[in-house]
């Protein structure tokens, strides 16, 4: 009778585990701020395209999110997630569809989150092996964990693939085994990886003296090459608004709108501190961080440079600050940030 009792109270949400740390690193894990600075958003910029203007631009576009987020959360107490607002306002047969279509696109996002966060080994670890000249890292880089935007074999793929859904598995099983160690584990490696981020916007800031002799030869080893007499300027001569703009359906598909793990489990919430602060804070840490990101590429690298090396898909915030630091490992954890929150 006594465990029935506990049961009870675990599944009407009376238990109270999740504090407002807890509760912004699951949104911080949602919006990925390490991939950001991977490799979804720079390949794709083109001339006259500002990346931190449009990380600037995405943020703001997310407040309105953000407001309707906070006051449902306040509004329908105990309870979260879109499509349990939408159910208890416009009917369960609305709600059922949005629900079906959340998972349908859930489901392509965790996927593609997962695809960055297996690819990032390969980017890591070929890099550590360049930089330290480690033939054992570049093996395999080049035979077992291998680019995936390459052909790999069957057996490559599936070794990708794996450590992709390893790492899934491994923290679906935490959190159904145990809902409170999942938080903490969250809230453990969003720590990790804000500190992370911050560590390596302080590498570059102080190395940046040296952004030409360490980066450009790095580019090498990867056969891209960028010209070191390009414009050190932190904007381009001609600021283009749609080539800016065009920048925003990826800021959108892999950031700032997925605030919505916080609300999701607000019927766990530990005080009226949690429901009104969480989205607000998730949204602010993630357009601060990824917006000075950006920028202080530019300010470091210049326009130009970056503009001709963020099309390689190899040169990004996380390889520079790797290439910038007098010991690479400190930084070479990037792919165990907020990727695999």
């Amino acid at each position: 009778m006594e465990r029935k009792q506990v049961f009870v109270r675990e599944t009407s949400g009376l238990i109270k585990q999740v504090s407002l740390t807890d509760a912004v690193m699951l949104n911080l894990a949602n919006m990925s701020i390490g991939i950001a600075l991977f490799q979804s958003i720079s390949p794709y910029i083109t001339q006259g395209g500002v990346l931190w203007m449009a990380s600037l631009i995405g943020m703001f576009l997310a407040l309105p999110q953000a407001l309707v987020y906070t006051i449902f959360n306040r509004k329908v107490g105990r309870t979260g997630g879109d499509y349990v607002w939408i159910s208890r306002n416009l009917g369960g047969i609305i709600g059922t569809i949005f629900a079906v279509a959340y998972l349908l696109e859930a489901t392509a996002f965790y996927a593609i989150i997962s695809f960055f966060s297996a690819s990032s080994i390969n980017s890591a670890l070929l890099t550590i092996g360049y930089l330290n000249h480690q033939n054992t890292l570049i093996y395999v880089t080049e035979n077992v964990i291998v680019n995936p935007y390459a052909t790999p074999t069957l057996q490559q793929r599936l070794i990708f693939y794996g450590i992709s859904a390893l790492a899934f598995v491994i923290i679906v099983l935490i959190n159904i085994l145990h809902s409170k160690w999942g938080y903490k584990l969250v809230t453990s490696l969003g720590t990790f990886s804000i500190l992370t981020i911050i560590l390596a916007m302080i590498i570059i800031a102080i190395n940046a003296k040296h952004f030409d002799s360490s980066v450009i030869p790095l580019l090498k080893d990867f056969n891209v090459t960028v010209s070191s007499n390009l414009p050190k300027t932190i904007l381009p001569y001609s600021i283009s608004l749609p080539a800016t703009l065009s920048l925003l359906p990826l800021f959108s598909l892999y950031t700032y709108p997925w605030m919505n793990a916080g609300p999701a489990v607000s019927s766990e919430f530990r005080g009226d501190k949690v429901s009104k602060f969480n989205v607000f804070f998730s949204l602010l840490i993630t357009g601060i961080l990824v917006t000075l990101g950006f920028l202080e590429m530019d300010v470091v690298g210049g326009y130009y440079f970056n503009l001709n090396a963020y099309p390689s898909a190899i040169y990004n915030f996380w390889t520079v600050a790797m290439a910038l630091s007098l010991n690479p490992m400190s930084v070479d954890n990037n792919f165990v940030h907020l990727k695999f929150g």
